[in-house]
């Protein structure tokens, strides 16, 4: 059996358990006022709890005064430190264990910015660091800089004044600025060093913290020509590609997170087939990815090569029954027309629930398909599920009843089925729901939907 667990509550307010592959970001709790940003916990918005605040230790070295609203007249390479200053001070640099100034012995790269001198002078708190930061001193409780669509990576030229200090480089504030990227720790040596950190498919908008250094030991060392750049070498990866990052945030209602797909595509091009899934990787990352219904989808150019990687690797084993379809499907397949908001309903249940509310526009009725992978139409093979599968499971109901709501599985052109439940008004009260499924399903692209029609008003 397929389960899924929804809920609605009306005034065009759904709700649905949904999706997965998403970056939890570690395993350990932050402190209370902190979120996770990789191995590091920093600031939530509007707080800057002890041994992280902005305030101390702050130098201005070469920064504008704000970042441009909205960011439209900027275009990618960005030179950091034009819209970035070196203000989150952390750990030991509160309370002055970090040096900061400009002075160089050398310059990197293209010269572009600042050159930074950075003296850490290990204390209490066991480690030091500082954040870039946009405005100066923004922990995200503020906008950050809005950064065009389509960089690939934040690259930069480090070295030691000795050789030998270890550090570790972060970009974005992970929860805040939706994403976190870093390096793992480096030993710097005494000649400049271009170090890169991934930014190829990373769904930003808003970036706040532009990047940060982190240090458990005594250390001197220099950074120069910090740059976020876009260039057509880098590899968008499909786990990680979003339209957000290739068309601009808001563009798209679909965005893949930066976590446990990016590791799971590491983990394949490591292995026996990693030839196969470079070979297909660089076809969708050259041109393969299309915004397409509100998602990030890929065309059919890279047809013979993904054939190549699935004769690879073999056929992926079939999910076990039963499943929440929000274990494997994702609520991309946008139809019909108006404003969708989705986000977790209030109450416990289990397998998940979503809260989705409905703005009619044009269209009198939308709707959205759960689909695998995300935004599926039939261009990729679906979910191979296990034998014996009979029916799909869920729950609605409507937050002020009488809203009309239709439910379905299977897409037509793409699954060897497509069942419906037909247009019905929900009550306030979670009723249960089925549909069946014809015997002999084995693969699935459209794993359940739902459907709402205006009827007559103008929101749901």
């Amino acid at each position: 059996m397929i389960e899924s667990m929804g809920r609605w509550l009306g005034v065009a307010t759904l709700f649905l358990g949904v999706w997965a592959c998403d970056d939890a970001g570690g395993d350990a709790r932050c402190p209370d006022g902190t979120i996770r940003s990789g191995n590091t916990c920093v600031p939530e918005p509007g707080g800057e709890p002890d041994g992280m605040t902005g305030d101390t230790g702050t130098v201005d070295q070469g920064m504008t005064d704000a970042a441009p609203d909205g960011g439209s007249d900027l275009a990618l390479p960005i030179i950091v430190d034009d819209y970035y200053a070196p203000s989150g001070f952390m750990g030991d640099g509160e309370s002055g264990g970090i040096v900061a100034d400009d002075a160089c012995p050398m310059r990197a790269g293209d010269a572009g910015g600042v050159c930074h001198r950075f003296a850490y002078t290990a204390g209490a708190q066991g480690f030091g660091g500082v954040f870039w930061q946009s405005p100066d001193g923004n922990w995200g409780d503020a906008p950050g800089l809005a950064v065009p669509a389509g960089a690939t990576r934040l690259q930069f030229y480090a070295w030691g004044a000795a050789g030998g200090e270890s550090l570790r480089f972060v970009t974005g504030y992970g929860e805040t600025d939706g994403f976190a990227v870093e390096t793992d720790v480096i030993a710097l040596t005494d000649t400049p060093t271009l170090i890169t950190l991934d930014l190829a498919g990373v769904p930003y908008g808003d970036i706040a913290g532009g990047l940060a250094w982190f240090a458990e030991a005594d250390a001197t060392f220099y950074m120069d020509d910090i740059r976020i750049v876009a260039d057509p070498a880098d590899m968008i990866d499909p786990c990680t590609v979003s339209c957000a990052t290739l068309q601009g945030l808001g563009a798209c209602e679909g965005k893949v997170g930066y976590g446990a797909c990016k590791t799971q595509c590491a983990d394949r091009r490591a292995g026996d087939c990693a030839a196969q899934i470079d070979a297909w990787l660089t076809c969708v990352g050259d041109s393969g990815w299309v915004c397409d219904a509100g998602a990030a989808a890929p065309t059919n150019g890279c047809a013979a090569e993904r054939d190549a990687l699935v004769a690879c690797e073999g056929e992926a084993p079939a999910a076990p029954l039963p499943f929440y379809i929000e274990e494997h499907f994702t609520m991309s397949g946008y139809m019909g027309g108006g404003d969708v908001e989705a986000e977790p309903c209030v109450d416990d249940i289990e397998g998940g629930c979503l809260r989705i509310t409905w703005t009619p526009g044009d269209a009198e009725w939308v709707g959205f398909f759960f689909q695998y992978p995300e935004n599926n139409w039939g261009d990729l093979p679906g979910l191979r599920i296990a034998d014996g599968a009979t029916h799909i499971r869920f729950r609605a109901w409507g937050e002020a009843g009488g809203e009309r709501a239709n439910f379905a599985a299977g897409i037509a052109d793409a699954d060897s089925f497509s069942v419906e439940s037909g247009y019905m008004a929900l009550g306030t009260e979670p009723t249960n729901g089925v549909l069946s499924i014809p015997a002999g399903t084995t693969e699935v692209t459209g794993g359940f939907a739902w459907f709402l029609e205006a009827n007559g008003a103008d929101s749901v």
